[in-house]
């Protein structure tokens, strides 16, 4: 990919129905597809609060495209890959 690593926006959850943690990540693409090493996070949210974590990860992208577009257009966001995640 021109201008550097391919990089990948997404929200970690625990995946633990009694604590439902949450935390919105912006990572390294690694070369198999998944998230590599995490080079920014969000808000540590428990208790379910996924859409708190939804909504920061929103703002953030909202404000690199505004301030860093060109680092913007690099990140796969969640909404890119609406449908492919069943």
């Amino acid at each position: 990919m021109a201008g550097g690593a391919p990089l990948v926006g997404y929200i970690w959850y625990c995946g633990d129905d009694w604590c439902g943690c949450a935390e919105p990540r912006i990572a390294l693409r690694h070369p198999r597809g998944f998230a590599g090493t995490t080079i920014w996070t969000g808000t540590f949210q428990t208790d379910h609060e996924y859409r708190l974590a939804q909504t920061e990860l929103n703002q953030t992208a909202q404000a690199m495209r505004r301030r860093c577009h060109d680092l913007y257009e690099r990140v796969e966001w969640p909404w890119d890959r609406k449908g492919s995640e069943g």
